[in-house]
């Protein structure tokens, strides 16, 4: 692989690896272009994750994902402990392609209303989630501003997309305008190591993603895989999955009205990933700690 530039005019350097990695999950056939389309974010504009991902695989991926099934239930609890059986409002950050909001309906005192930037992800899941008491939205999270204020936000690996490594605070801002004074913020993430410089970041999306990757492998998960792979690209290109250390992402929530209540690690558990890895977080607002 010759050198490349990503988005913001760094050099990407570790071609080695990616190339290395490209062998393990592809063969001989060529991965899939990751890029951004003309339709892609911004203003008047439809697309984010579906520009370089295919939802039908992606939703068969997630499902098949090491430590998500122990994330999304983490979530779960986290959220039916807080409402028991009082009705409730609850505010979805990303629907994606649904694993999380299919679980929220069954929520029978639940009120949901599930956003998404990306017009396909609205397409695919509302065209196979369905129930009274959910309503999809397209909309940029970081600029939605729901009715009345919500009982519970939440979102399922949603922030990396949802942001860029200069406008994380925003989100908590968000997150802070939507959200009762004695709500909570429950989100599940995936985070990657700590870096100090551009080497240091590609690095720490390798190390997490080949992990991630050789589990799947090793696992018959060829949808995992090869999913895992793009969003590796994704992320070390600059196209989207700007994923953080586990302290940045606590301080960009924090810096803007959220504080951390409760945190959980998932896994990996091996010294080459460090504390990257698939996280559940709680949050509540820094106005209701006393």
């Amino acid at each position: 692989m010759n050198d490349k530039k990503n988005e913001d005019g760094t050099t990407i350097v570790v071609n080695d690896d990616i190339d290395r990695i490209r062998k393990k999950v592809w063969g001989d056939r060529t991965p899939p272009v990751v890029e951004r389309k003309s339709s892609g974010i911004g203003p008047d504009r439809t697309t984010e994750m579906s520009d370089y991902f295919n939802y039908a695989q992606y939703d068969r991926a997630t499902r098949s994902h090491t430590f998500y099934k122990e994330m999304i239930g983490a979530m779960l609890n986290s959220l039916k402990a807080r409402i028991g059986n009082k009705k409730c409002t609850i505010l979805e950050l990303g629907c994606g392609n649904g694993t999380l909001t299919e679980e929220l309906i069954l929520l029978k005192n639940a009120e949901i209303v599930s956003i998404d930037v990306d017009k396909n992800a609205i397409e695919f899941t509302s065209s196979r989630v369905k129930a009274s008491n959910l309503k999809f939205v397209r909309a940029d999270a970081l600029k939605f501003r729901a009715d009345n204020h919500v009982d519970i936000v939440i979102a399922s690996w949603n922030y990396e997309h949802i942001t860029n490594y200069k406008n994380g605070h925003e989100l908590a801002r968000s997150i802070v305008a939507n959200l009762k004074k004695d709500g909570l913020y429950i989100e599940g993430a995936e985070l990657i190591g700590t870096f100090q410089n551009e080497f240091e970041r590609q690095k720490a999306f390798i190390d997490y993603h080949e992990e991630i990757i050789d589990r799947a492998l090793k696992d018959g998960n060829a949808d995992t895989a090869e999913i895992e792979y793009l969003a590796m690209i994704s992320g070390i290109t600059g196209i989207s999955h700007h994923k953080r250390d586990r302290e940045t992402h606590i301080k960009e929530m924090e810096s803007d009205g959220l504080q951390l209540k409760r945190m959980e690690k998932f896994g990996p558990f091996t010294k080459i990933v460090g504390s990257a890895g698939v996280y559940f977080f709680e949050f509540v607002r820094a106005d209701d700690v006393k």
